[in-house]
């Protein structure tokens, strides 16, 4: 699996993907309008609609982040956890994104002799003793 990963990581850069200065832009909120306050600047919560991020043409929604972590409790939601699902949403659009433009497909029988050939052939064994029975 991490070897697939490798092979699309490197043909997205080859197709330009790393051209770009950064194809993830995170979206904060909107500009703060009017003067700053003049005590010490508290940090800002983060939305919770919105754009939260373009990944080259691709946007990904705040509510698609907060949609992801339904399973976790309010009080242990935090900005942090929300922007570290972001991110790894984004790596996953870019994966597919470059997979797409190189017409890289992985289908079931792909998945099952891998998963076969890492766990030492034991599903191919399954299927083989389960079809001759």
């Amino acid at each position: 699996m991490s070897r697939w990963i490798a092979i699309v990581l490197s043909l997205a850069a080859a197709r330009g993907a790393a051209a770009q200065a950064d194809p993830i832009q995170v979206s904060k909120g909107p500009p703060a309008t009017g003067s700053p306050p003049a005590g010490p600047a508290a940090p800002k919560a983060l939305p919770h609609d919105g754009i939260a991020a373009r990944v080259n043409n691709d946007i990904i929604t705040w509510k698609d982040v907060d949609d992801t972590l339904k399973s976790i409790k309010k009080a242990d939601l935090s900005d942090d956890l929300r922007i570290s699902k972001l991110r790894k949403m984004a790596e996953e659009r870019l994966f597919l994104q470059a997979a797409r433009a190189n017409s890289l497909t992985v289908t079931t029988r792909n998945s099952t002799s891998t998963c076969a050939a890492r766990s030492g052939g034991t599903a191919a064994r399954r299927t083989s003793s389960g079809s001759s029975a």
